[in-house]
């Protein structure tokens, strides 16, 4: 009875995460035939997860970074160029796996891996938090297929540090969540600031969490030393610059990279509005489809607001809700705020944890949008 009680146990917690995983990489594989019927494309290789960005952490896992005059390289082209435009938690993974395995299929074997992680981990919340679980069986299944299939779900796929930053951030705020654990909040923090460029953003979440709650309680001291565990996402970055000083010479060398690419404050309205204009009929089909995605994941951010706000009046939420309604905030406007020179794209798959806070939309509207994601 015993063994059979385990293996129930493991199947309910691990099967669903697992089930939802395999339907995303087969809705992929199906698109990837789909183009091979008009192009020199073949299904089932990983070198179809690799693309754009996904070189510069392969550079990095070979050989290290690099800082150079992009004269240098290139002969139309000034400022910086180099690896140094890019964070080294994933490609130093790749460089570990590439020992025993080809550095193609440990990067994507990593992206799998830390994407399983987060179904994982949101299910498991799901399972165990008291309102969500009578909330019933359906709810919370309709749930993990949104966490799945949420826009720009493919860079939790592919070769790109999405699912290891989303990882990371989704295993802080557990950390941080009601008595913290200092050492997991440590790791996890700083894992989540050497993963990807806005990991440090998780420090703006958890510390506009913190104060929130901290203006609530009545015991506001241990609130503030809590919110001082939000520092680990930007440590984590401040390793990078410590990191691209010693190996280069320059602190400040992703910035010099990044330069060239027009990141500068922007008026986040303008930017959305920029981008919702690739809708028009004017554009191609991928840039209608890229623009499309910016008004669903605008539609799903402003709705959540709302029903998520509602919720927090009626003193429905969990703590950790707080925590993912702070990310999402953050996550959204600061793209936005960098300009067009942000993919916008892959931006937006980094709001998926935010999927967790759909339990207070109607049932109607949680189906619509999973629709709307597939």
């Amino acid at each position: 009875m015993n063994g059979a009680f385990s293996f129930r146990t493991i199947a309910c917690r691990f099967l669903p995460p697992l089930a939802v995983f395999a339907l995303a990489r087969l809705l992929i594989e199906a698109a990837v035939w789909r183009v091979s019927q008009t192009a020199n494309v073949k299904t089932w290789e990983w070198i179809n997860l690799a693309r754009w960005d996904s070189g510069q952490y392969f550079l990095i896992a070979k050989k290290g970074y690099d800082l150079l005059p992009c004269g240098e390289r290139y002969d139309d082209l000034e400022g910086w160029c180099g690896t140094a435009g890019w964070f080294p938690g994933y490609p130093c993974l790749i460089r570990l796996l590439s020992a025993v395995m080809e550095p193609l299929a440990a990067a994507v074997m990593l992206s799998a891996f830390f994407h399983l992680g987060t179904l994982t981990l949101a299910w498991q919340w799901l399972r165990g938090n008291r309102t969500a679980k009578q909330s019933g069986l359906s709810k919370d299944g309709a749930l993990l297929l949104m966490l799945g299939f949420f826009p720009g779900f493919i860079y939790h796929h592919a070769v790109f540090p999405v699912s290891m930053v989303t990882f990371f951030a989704f295993l802080f705020l557990r950390s941080v969540e009601g008595r913290p654990r200092p050492i997991a909040a440590g790791f996890s923090g700083i894992a989540a600031g050497l993963s990807y460029a806005t990991g440090f953003l998780m420090t703006a979440a958890a510390g506009a969490w913190k104060l929130a709650e901290a203006w609530q309680s009545r015991s506001r001291r241990e609130k503030w030393k809590t919110m001082l565990l939000g520092i680990y996402p930007a440590v984590g970055m401040g390793l990078v610059f410590v990191w691209h000083q010693l190996a280069l010479g320059r602190w400040n060398a992703f910035f010099l990279v990044q330069r060239k690419f027009g990141h500068s404050l922007h008026f986040p309205l303008a930017t959305l509005a920029d981008q919702l204009r690739l809708m028009s009929k004017t554009h191609g089909y991928e840039e209608r489809v890229i623009g499309l995605q910016s008004f669903t994941v605008m539609i799903w951010v402003v709705l959540m607001a709302w029903f998520y706000r509602r919720a927090w009046k009626k003193n429905l939420t969990s703590p950790l809700e707080l925590g993912l309604f702070c990310m999402m905030v953050f996550y959204w406007l600061f793209p936005l705020l960098m300009g067009g020179g942000v993919s916008l794209y892959r931006a937006e798959a980094l709001l998926m944890p935010s999927v967790l806070l759909a339990r207070y939309f109607p049932g109607w509207l949680r189906w619509a949008f999973l629709s709307g994601f597939v």
